[in-house]
Parts: C-alpha cells; sequence; structure tokens
C-alpha cells in the first residue's frame, strides 16, 4: 500500500531497515558517528512498521571474542496490517567496534543515545507517515489553521458520525477534514452537507 504525503512524496511503510539506514544517514552527516566504528549494517530481516506506538531502545554489549556490538530495535506495537496485534522487538540494526576499553564502551553508549533521540524525534515529527489505517478528523478555525482532531477510526461511517456528534456538542457548525490514513486522500466536510441533523447556525 502506498499514499501520498502533504510535501507531495508517494510511498508506502517504512521497514525497519529503512529506519536504521535513514537515522544511520542522518547521524553521518551531522557528524554524531564514533571514529571507532567498524561497521553500521540495518537488520538483514526486515519488517514492516506501520504504527507509532513503539520506542527506540538499543543494547550494548560486549562481543564473544572482540570489540563491542549496539543492537537497536523497535519495542512495541510496530503494526496494524494483522488481526493479531501484539509487542514485538523488531531489531533495526547494529553497529560494531573492535575496541573493547572503558572509553569505547561509552562511545557506543554516546552512540545510542543519539540514535534513539533523533529516531525517536523524527518519529514525533512526521506521525502521518507511521498512521496506515483508519480515518482521522481534523477541525480548523474560520481560518484555516487546526484546532485539534481525532484519530484512527476503523471506518469512514465511523468519522462521520463524530463529525456529526462534535458539531452538536460543541455547538457550532465546524469545517473539518477527513484523512483516509490508507490512500492519503483528504476530504472537506462542512456542517451544512449534513441534513436532517441539528447544527448550530
Amino acid at each position: 500500500m502506498k499514499k501520498k504525503f502533504s510535501d507531495g512524496t508517494i510511498r508506502g511503510p517504512y521497514t525497519s531497515a529503512e529506519l536504521f539506514e535513514i537515522t544511520d544517514k542522518a547521524l553521518k552527516q551531522q557528524g554524531l558517528l564514533p571514529d571507532i566504528l567498524d561497521y553500521g549494517l540495518p537488520t538483514g530481516h526486515p519488517v514492516q512498521i506501520d504504527t507509532y506506538e513503539w520506542d527506540v531502545i538499543g543494547i550494548p554489549n560486549f562481543g564473544g571474542s572482540e570489540g563491542i556490538y549496539l543492537d537497536l530495535y523497535a519495542d512495541g506495537i510496530v503494526s496494524k496490517a494483522g488481526a493479531n496485534m501484539k509487542r514485538e522487538h523488531v531489531q533495526l540494526g547494529t553497529y560494531k567496534c573492535l575496541g573493547r576499553s572503558k572509553e569505547d564502551f561509552l562511545e557506543m553508549c554516546r552512540l545510542l543515545t543519539e540514535f534513539v533521540f533523533w529516531l525517536t524525534s523524527f518519529l514525533n515529527q512526521n506521525m502521518d507517515r507511521f498512521t496506515w489505517v483508519g480515518y482521522d478528523l481534523t477541525f480548523l478555525n474560520d481560518n484555516g489553521t487546526r484546532a485539534y482532531g481525532l484519530c484512527e477510526f476503523k471506518t469512514k461511517e465511523k468519522a462521520l458520525e463524530r463529525f456529526e456528534e462534535e458539531c452538536a456538542r460543541t455547538g457550532r457548525a465546524w469545517h473539518a477534514t477527513l484523512l483516509n490514513n490508507q490512500t492519503g486522500e483528504v476530504e472537506d466536510l462542512y456542517a451544512k452537507d449534513f441534513p436532517g441533523k441539528e447544527q448550530a447556525k
């Protein structure tokens, strides 16, 4: 599945490997990858990530014979594509250095901090790219700015019902947008288009 985003890009959900590569590239551009690294590799078993209900975690540990490894994971509900949503521990990728000193370990822990902070910020700033089910309502002020939103209705009918309820509850003839999270299509909703329901004038 793919959808069009507000910046004009069209794409499907990220994979765990992609998120590692995106973060790794950003850290490299900012000069935040330590010089002691031997390598950084995305997972060889990528998994689709289509929710934002997960945390970025990492585990630094000593290798069996040499070096220090930093394994990075998405921990939580990473997908709503299946019927059985459950918490998962999905690997994003791994960094390795050859040294084994205390200073080397601290450097890998610093890398963990930078990786978690950057990817968490990316997730929070791009939640629309991690929302692929249901419908979202955004209620707009008279000047077109966002007033508030209600998210992830399972069906369009449920979203429309809630729109009418909000107009009645607030006593206001709202203008809202309805976003289909699977396709990216946006529809304008106006209270006047729902005759038969008592709306504010």
